[in-house]
């Protein structure tokens, strides 16, 4: 099951066994592989010291020395290598304040989060080294703590995002005792960096199950320290489900429209919206996207001409290109809110009818410019933009009014 492993790094193994040294693969690529899924990256833990193995290998980064770990260049792959060690207190619920070096490879994977994270393959043997249980709580499909949950993850608070996002990745169960820790230390999750929660976050709503996760959150109460402004979403069986057919980009967009169609506040320019993704350090394009996306949701809802509504929604989006399959946004809309589903088909057919027409949906579209309004009489300044935006509104409503002579002389009804 490993021999490829064996082989790929046997000579990066005989380099610590020459020095009498012993090096092991552990984690995430021992884990997958015997899920039967890709490895991933690739983390070694040692009895070497940091300093011994800057001198093992001639390139060598000191990515996280102060915690016994270094970054080895090894055939072009960069490979991360920690030395044995055991934890000293943890203050800031992320971080030891400090390490120690054992020898044991034992005490190493005791103070891993997870049994299953806590599995080691012995590179000169090809045996693997299992003692938390963690083969058996794979096949049983179960996450569970190394020894006390509560004290996991009161010195390392992301733990407890970590290990719903392993949930919503592999589709696992949590153990009781595991979750019922995570209930006695939630609060710790303030002490984070909201770039870690983002990272988590994200993570979970990418994989594979995400219902998981967010059901989670939603019943252990941890929204207010992800989302507070979704803190009192109670997302149905039936919602979840949703998203976990939708594709992962448009999942969070859809989220919150049904949070906000349930309150009845799926209203632009959703600023509150705005400024809770950039507390989690969403990048500014991400930000936008997010926020446009419920923009064109909250017109779907507007009671009004369908065609002006879309194009006026197409005018925020600002181009005529739209998130790949946002279609499944209104089927799932329709699936959530069946009594509106004729109104969800019949906007997302006009959404595709009109981005893929020659209709005018944006200033630049119009037969008409700016300067020939001025030359027209008209001042400069904001009289010149309210005059076009009205125009714009104007062959929004009838196209074929988009001519030059036509605009000139509505101009001057105006």
């Amino acid at each position: 099951m490993f021999q490829d492993f064996l082989s790929a790094f046997q000579g990066f193994a005989q380099t610590f066994t020459r020095s009498g040294k012993k090096v092991y693969l552990v984690g995430g690529a021992v884990r997958n592989r015997l899920l039967g899924y890709p490895a991933g990256d690739f983390d070694f833990t040692t009895n070497a010291t940091p300093q011994e193995v800057i001198k093992l290998f001639p390139r060598v980064l000191p990515t996280g020395i102060q915690h016994g770990t270094v970054t080895v260049l090894y055939q072009s792959q960069p490979l991360e290598v920690t030395t044995f060690r055991v934890d000293g207190k943890y203050s800031n619920a992320r971080h030891p304040d400090q390490v120690s070096y054992t020898g044991s490879l034992e005490e190493d994977l005791l103070r891993r989060d997870f049994t299953i994270n806590a599995l080691a393959l012995d590179l000169d043997s090809g045996e693997l080294i299992d003692i938390t249980g963690g083969r058996f709580d794979l096949e049983q499909k179960v996450l569970r703590a190394i020894g006390q949950a509560e004290t996991r993850f009161r010195e390392d608070a992301l733990r407890m995002l970590r290990l719903f996002r392993f949930s919503s990745q592999l589709g696992f169960t949590i153990e009781p005792q595991t979750l019922a820790a995570v209930r006695l230390c939630r609060e710790d999750l303030g002490k984070l960096s909201r770039e870690r929660v983002r990272d988590e976050v994200v993570k979970t709503l990418l994989a594979p199950f995400p219902a998981r996760g967010w059901g989670a959150w939603q019943k252990e109460n941890l929204l207010p320290w992800i989302f507070p402004s979704l803190q009192k979403a109670e997302f149905s069986s039936a919602v979840l489900g949703q998203v976990e057919v939708l594709p992962p980009h448009l999942r969070l967009a859809f989220l919150r429209s049904v949070f906000l169609l349930d309150e009845g506040r799926l209203r632009a320019p959703f600023l509150d919206w705005d400024a809770e993704l950039r507390a989690l350090c969403f990048s500014n394009q991400d930000r936008a996207t997010q926020v446009k996306m419920l923009t064109l949701i909250a017109e779907a809802t507007h009671e009004a001409d369908t065609e002006v509504t879309v194009k006026k929604a197409l005018f925020h989006w600002g181009n005529r290109i739209l998130p790949a399959n946002f279609d499944q946004v209104w089927q799932a809309l329709a699936q959530v809110f069946p009594h509106k589903a004729d109104q969800w088909q019949a906007w997302g057919q006009a959404l595709n009818r009109i981005v893929a027409s020659d209709d005018p949906l944006f200033l630049k579209d119009l037969a008409i410019s700016g300067n020939e309004l001025i030359e027209l009489g008209l001042s400069p300044g904001p009289t010149i933009g309210k005059v076009l935006s009205q125009l714009l509104t104007a062959v929004w409503e009838n196209p074929s009014l988009n001519k030059n002579q036509t605009l000139r002389q509505l101009c001057q009804t105006l």
